[in-house]
């Protein structure tokens, strides 16, 4: 296992763009389909792309404050010392994963700003306390972050106004603050 595990790391590191050329090459790849699949110009597309990058501003700060505050949360004092105190309950790999897996569920559910950084630290401390594989254990904090879509039942199922969108051979109907255009506008 350690021998493929190495592998795919090597074949990663050397082959995987940064972020940022993956978004340059993206971004070029829907100029380039834009013009010839859409039909625009290319001051157009520039136009819509330079419209749709600073619609984008107001969701990345409201991002950035979210992660902030979970950040400036897990780094209090009370929150250091209950997950270093949590971390003193598991004594083999097979606990120190389950603790991580629960207490980042905990922490995802409370705020994903707070689970993201509560389960860096918890994987950290977790590593240095227990001998476990590292790459797992940080998986294993960073694994619940699918948990924030528990609370989006509870949102849709308000009786708010209903704000209907079609798409070729697609009906959907959606509360429209749960939708992303809700949110940014």
């Amino acid at each position: 296992m350690q021998a493929i595990t190495n592998f795919s790391v090597r074949v990663v590191q050397r082959y995987l763009p940064s972020a940022f050329v993956l978004a340059v090459m993206l971004t070029a790849i829907v100029f380039v389909l834009g013009m010839a699949v859409g039909g625009e110009s290319p001051q157009n597309m520039a136009h819509y792309w330079g419209d749709g990058f600073s619609n984008l501003f107001t969701f990345g700060m409201q991002m950035t404050l979210v992660l902030l505050t979970g950040y400036v949360l897990a780094l209090t004092a009370p929150v250091q010392r209950l997950l270093t105190g949590l971390t003193r309950q598991a004594n083999t790999p097979k606990q120190a994963l389950v603790l991580t897996i629960v207490v980042s569920f905990v922490c995802y559910y409370l705020n994903w700003g707070f689970g993201m950084v509560a389960g860096a630290i918890l994987a950290r401390e977790m590593g240095r306390r227990v001998a476990v594989h590292f790459p797992l254990i940080v998986a294993a904090a960073y694994g619940e972050s699918w948990c924030a879509a528990l609370r989006l039942p509870s949102r849709w199922s308000s009786r708010r106004p209903i704000t209907s969108w079609r798409m070729p051979s697609v009906s959907c109907r959606w509360p429209k603050r749960s939708t992303l255009s809700g949110t940014w506008r």
